[in-house]
């Protein structure tokens, strides 16, 4: 029984994937992602491209009685679609200096809420749906799909920025399922004018919240990390659309709101601001979770 979908409509897709795999046990699939769309470039006489790049966060939800089970995320049709790789990343067994990485598939722990999450980076996507698994590896073996859809190029017609997904729950209470860990992705749009320029985005207070780390991560910039009371920030360059992404991860975070703040470092330096929302540790997660929409954004690389 399918709770939800993953539907594309233009550059707005809903994000929530709620499979019903046994009676009253429900594994659930939240994703949220940008894609980017490449195009030929000539630089100093030598043809290149830049391939699509997708950012993505999957929450996994299911319930206490899987606590410590590991699940394996993976999708072959993801793969077959980004000839550049599909990466995995994850703070279990890493931290917010070094997250621990795997290609193309990879296995994460449960907490003892049944919930876990994990960053998917993928470069040279052509565009479409591609199927995302989510195995427990162990009795009684369950399995979750949801569905990753990667829009073609596009101008977003009103300028901001927003977080995917917009409320996360944090997950880890264990050295093996991570540390009240955290991920999101945050997309920009701007008027296409200022492709090329220069954008920054900061948030003193998510970054204040996670005691042991936090890491920003620009789409075609330098990570940038530390750990409170140290406060940073991170540059991305919007692409010919005007859109920019930055990911986001963060470890032994605490509930509550913070306000990111992204800016234009051109012309008349336009500022987008969004809230972002940590939810607290939760056993009932997959009730609690409603269908989101994501903002799938397009854009040619120069």
């Amino acid at each position: 029984m399918l709770d939800g979908g993953g539907v594309v409509k233009r550059l707005r897709r809903k994000a929530l994937v709620a499979l019903a795999i046994a009676p009253g046990i429900f594994l659930g699939v939240v994703l949220g992602a940008l894609a980017a769309w490449g195009s030929p470039d000539t630089t100093a006489g030598i043809v290149t491209t830049v391939g699509a790049e997708v950012h993505t966060v999957l929450q996994i939800h299911t319930n206490p009685g899987l606590a410590n089970d590991p699940i394996l995320i993976s999708s072959s049709q993801l793969v077959s679609r980004c000839s550049g790789g599909v990466t995995y990343e994850t703070l279990q067994g890493g931290s917010t200096s070094s997250p621990r990485t795997s290609s193309d598939s990879i296995t994460v722990v449960l907490d003892a809420d049944g919930n876990t999450a994990v960053t998917v980076d993928a470069v040279n996507c052509a565009p479409g749906p591609s199927t995302v698994e989510a195995d427990l590896t162990v009795a009684p073996y369950y399995t979750a799909t949801a569905t990753l859809t990667i829009s073609p190029p596009g101008v977003v017609k009103k300028s901001g920025v927003l977080a995917a997904p917009t409320t996360e729950i944090e997950s880890g209470d264990t050295s093996a399922s991570g540390n009240s860990d955290v991920y999101a992705v945050f997309t920009v749009a701007a008027p296409p004018v200022y492709a090329g320029q220069q954008v920054e985005i900061n948030s003193a207070q998510l970054e204040d919240r996670c005691g042991q780390g936090w890491r920003w991560e620009p789409d075609g910039g330098a990570a940038v990390n530390g750990v409170p009371p140290t406060n940073g920030s991170a540059i991305s360059t919007l692409d010919n659309d005007g859109n920019a992404a930055f990911v986001f991860k963060g470890a032994s975070c605490a509930a509550g709101k913070s306000i990111v703040t992204v800016d234009v470092l051109a012309g008349t330096h336009p500022t987008y601001t969004t809230t972002f929302t940590i939810d607290p540790p939760s056993a009932k997660a997959v009730k609690k979770t409603k269908a989101v929409v994501a903002t799938a954004r397009a854009a040619k690389k120069a």
